[in-house]
């Protein structure tokens, strides 16, 4: 198992997901799964999302390689964004997207959204 890097979108940086990282998919209830798979479309955004929202930060390189925590502090708003415009980078497809990341905002709106942790994951890229 490797670190898996990808280049977010809008300019953002190249960020790091460390390898051994756990997450369930987009978190897409079950009864959905036929409609839309939590291993699909949504696949990358929500991998990014979820450790992002997690650690209220994603490893990242800065242009001389040193590693920092890209995002740090910013909340879930902002790994809601990411999610958003990460997935319409990945799939192409606004509208499921945008569905998303509504369903992400009313989630933290109506208080059904876990807390992040704010401690280290225990694994540096």
């Amino acid at each position: 198992m490797e670190n898996w890097e990808y280049s977010l979108p809008n300019s953002g940086p190249r960020i790091i997901i460390p390898r051994g990282f756990l997450f369930d998919g987009a978190s897409i209830p079950r009864p959905l799964w036929g409609v839309l798979s939590p291993i699909g479309l949504l696949l990358i955004p929500g991998l990014i999302h979820d450790f992002g929202y997690r650690y209220d930060y994603l490893w990242a390189w800065e242009a001389d390689g040193t590693i920092y925590k890209y995002g740090k502090g910013q909340g879930q708003h902002f790994w809601d964004t990411i999610f958003k415009d990460v997935g319409k980078a990945v799939n192409g497809m606004a509208v499921i997207d945008t569905l998303g990341w509504a369903t992400l905002t009313v989630a933290r709106m109506v208080g059904l959204a876990q807390q992040p942790q704010t401690k280290h994951p225990g694994t540096h890229p």
